[in-house]
């Protein structure tokens, strides 16, 4: 179901960035791919396995009991932007997605393409990725960009703590 290699696949390598050599004063924040393990690796494990359970939830395949998984992945103070440009606080979402169980069919499918790492450091990270949804009605498509933060007690070991999403054109779906 998922396309792409993996960032811990055969294209896995490590990285030093020019920023490194310079004064911490003088760092800035670049967009890099930089393929390390570590917090790379937790964020495109929890991308894509949040979106599995996702996927599972709004089939109405999981119970009541396995919505802590989605719970435990968001952190106190979660964003969401919407494609509509809503902003969203974690109480809003999970509720909203509480309710939502079961009200898609069995078709429902979701495909995370193009996981990147832009951004990591050792306690943070931000990936940009497509996550393209499809059932019997239709497809739609979005960019998201999330910034993660390490929290060793989160399901795989980051938390989401902001997400946007952006409609992608209709060809690209």
């Amino acid at each position: 179901m998922w396309s792409g290699e993996g960032l811990g696949g055969s294209r896995a390598r490590t990285a030093k960035r020019a920023s490194q050599q310079e004064p911490r004063s003088l760092r800035r924040a670049r967009p890099v791919v930089v393929h390390t393990r570590g917090m790379n690796e937790r964020c495109e494990r929890e991308v894509r396995g949040l979106h599995v359970f996702f996927e599972r939830w709004f089939r109405g395949e999981l119970g009541d009991g396995d919505f802590a998984r989605v719970a435990d992945a968001l952190a106190s103070d979660f964003e969401l932007v919407s494609p509509r440009g809503v902003r969203d606080g974690r109480a809003s979402i999970l509720a909203g997605v509480r309710s939502a169980r079961g009200r898609r069919g069995p078709d429902f499918t979701i495909a995370i393409e193009d996981l990147v790492v832009r951004w990591q450091g050792e306690d943070a990270c931000l990936v940009r990725y497509e996550e393209h949804q499809r059932d019997g009605d239709g497809a739609t498509a979005r960019i998201s960009s999330a910034w993660f933060r390490r929290r060793d007690d989160a399901p795989c070991g980051v938390e989401w703590v902001h997400l946007h999403e952006t409609w992608l054109p209709s060809g690209r779906r």
